[in-house]
């Protein structure tokens, strides 16, 4: 069965490691992207331990140490048998999966914010039918790490982190992976808008707003503050676009 198999023949990806990044980085990398792509199938074994060094040029350290940051994601498991053996992918897997494919994509901001809407607006509601004492605290916690005087790039992160805590307080694990996997591509936007002062101003206030429909127990107000505050955020990238100081295609 080819499940049962080993993980061999011609496999270009597993191709000589530059140097740059960390070793183990790159081969833990390598081996993500044909595990996830399926190229690597659930139940095979990996190339021995000897192959994978001589295949990317590398130390038995740096496979060793690739090998177990796979394990520690779920993606391979630790046969007493049969060695290194891949695992069915779980939650940090399946967003991996997806981060991987949209690095490989030309970023639309526009078809980006058509996600955002569709996901974040309900997000939105379903926190505010649903999120205990618990986490609507934790929200409001993370509202206020979006400070005036932060720089770009911590600013996009703690706006992501914000609109992550409405996915966690809606109790649905799924929603909180869609918006994990285009975690990157929300922060690769952010940047340029959140460079701007007033539109970090008007985001400030954007949360209040449905952070308070959200302490409100108000799904309806709650999904029209988040469909405002999207809106607002599309206003604003179009004004950086009018600049000139980012593409319309980031």
């Amino acid at each position: 069965m080819a499940g049962e198999g080993v993980i061999g023949g011609d496999l270009p990806a597993l191709a000589r490691i530059t140097r740059g990044e960390r070793l183990s980085d790159q081969v833990a990398s390598r081996l993500t992207e044909l595990i996830v792509s399926g190229r690597f199938g659930v139940g095979e074994r990996l190339p021995s331990e000897r192959e994978l060094c001589e295949r990317f040029e590398v130390s038995r350290p740096v496979v060793r140490e690739a090998v177990r940051s796979l394990i520690a994601k779920g993606l391979l498991a630790d046969h007493p048998r049969r060695g290194h053996v891949v695992s069915a992918l779980g939650r940090d897997a399946v967003t991996e999966s997806l981060t991987i494919y949209l690095r490989g994509q030309r970023l639309d901001y526009d078809k980006l914010m058509e996600v955002r809407v569709l996901v974040e607006v309900e997000n939105a509601g379903l926190a505010a039918e649903r999120g205990s004492p618990e986490q609507v605290a934790a929200l409001r916690e993370a509202a206020g790490r979006l400070a005036p005087d932060l720089d770009p790039e911590d600013a996009a992160l703690a706006d992501v982190e914000f609109h992550r805590a409405i996915a966690t307080a809606t109790g649905n694990e799924f929603l909180g992976v869609l918006l994990d996997s285009i975690r990157e591509a929300l922060i690769t936007v952010q940047l340029p808008t959140l460079a701007e002062p007033q539109i970090v101003e008007v985001a400030r206030a954007a949360h209040e707003r449905i952070l308070g429909q959200i302490e409100a127990h108000d799904p309806e107000g709650a999904r029209f503050a988040m469909r405002e505050h999207l809106a607002e955020a599309r206003r604003g990238m179009q004004g950086v676009l009018r600049k000139g100081t980012v593409s319309e295609r980031p």
